[in-house]
Formats: C-alpha cells, structure tokens, sequence
C-alpha cells in the first residue's frame, strides 16, 4: 500500500490517496460511478438558459450512457445555477462564483475520497485543471473516463485520463465514433 498526496493548483487544500498495490477493496465501490460535469464546458459558455441547459444533459447522456445509478454532479457558476437545476433533477449541484469557480468546487468533490467509494469516475470536462486529480486517481486504480470537446481538451488531462469520449465525435444515434486515450 502506498499514500499519495498531491494539492490543488492554486489552492491551500491537500488531498490523499491510498494506493494498493494489487487489487483495491471493492466491496463498497463495486460498479459505482461517479459523474462530475463542468457544465460551461460542456456547453461552452455560460449555462444561463434552459436551452443550454436540456442540450448539455443530451449530450452527456448520448456520450456516456447517464443511469439512474450514477452519482451525478454538476458544477455551474453560482448565476446559472437555476437553470441547471430545473433541467438536472435528483443531481448533486455545487456552485462556483467567478472564473474558474464551478472548476475548483468539482475539485472539492473529487477530494472527498472517491478513489475508496467509486470504481469509475467520469468528467465532463476538457480544463487542465482537473489533471493532476485525474492523474491520482488513476493511479490509486479507479477508472476515470474524460468526456469533452477536442478544441477544449488539455493535453495533460488527456495523458491523465484512463479513457477520452470526445464529443464532437458522438454521432446522431449517440453512440461514439471513435475512442482513445
């Protein structure tokens, strides 16, 4: 078993890891997925509108295959945040205010000891931000699927990342063209 630590960029907050050498205990994650989504990314601006809003949740869905299991998030800035929860129901919503702000609250989430509670995380979201998490929780074992668009997508969370859904890529009947990490 080995710790690893590593710290949010721009940030005091530290975050550990138990890695195992051989095989995590999965009785408490087995087939959990967690689902964080940067909404503004997904959407590629403000998410201000129901429009944006029932376009993101579409898109999402036809990419990654949304359940009624999945332990959804979304992260919004604070003045879209009723437009998200109309058309998000039953989800987790956390707020940000100013740039970056639903970036670094997703960050929160992901220090809340994901790697011991889920066996596959899934983020909406191409902002280099993120790679340095992504790239500890694959290294604690947990899968973690990066789902984004090419234009917005960070080389280094693409290298973190376990697998990459592009979604420019997703065709009319929601199933993607190509995958690749």
């Amino acid at each position: 078993m080995r710790k690893i630590e590593t710290q949010h960029p721009n940030t005091e907050l530290r975050v550990r890891f138990t890695r195992h050498r051989r095989t995590r205990d999965l009785t408490c994650a087995r087939g959990r997925r967690l689902v964080l989504v940067d909404i503004e990314n997904v959407v590629g601006g403000p998410c201000n509108t129901p429009d944006r809003t029932r376009w993101a949740h579409r898109r999402l869905r036809d990419a990654v295959g949304l359940g009624s299991t999945d332990h959804i998030v979304v992260g919004v800035d604070a003045s879209g945040l009723e437009s998200v929860c109309w058309d998000w129901p039953r989800v987790r919503y956390v707020a940000g205010y100013g740039e970056d702000g639903a970036d670094r609250a997703l960050l929160d989430v992901l220090a809340e000891d994901v790697a011991d509670r889920y066996e596959h995380v899934v983020l909406a979201s191409g902002d280099g931000i993120f790679a340095e998490m992504v790239a500890a929780l694959t290294a604690a074992g947990v899968r973690v699927t990066v789902v984004a668009h090419e234009v917005a997508l960070s080389a280094s969370l693409r290298l973190a990342a376990s697998d990459v859904v592009l979604l420019s890529r997703i065709g009319a009947s929601g199933v993607p063209a190509s995958r690749s990490a």
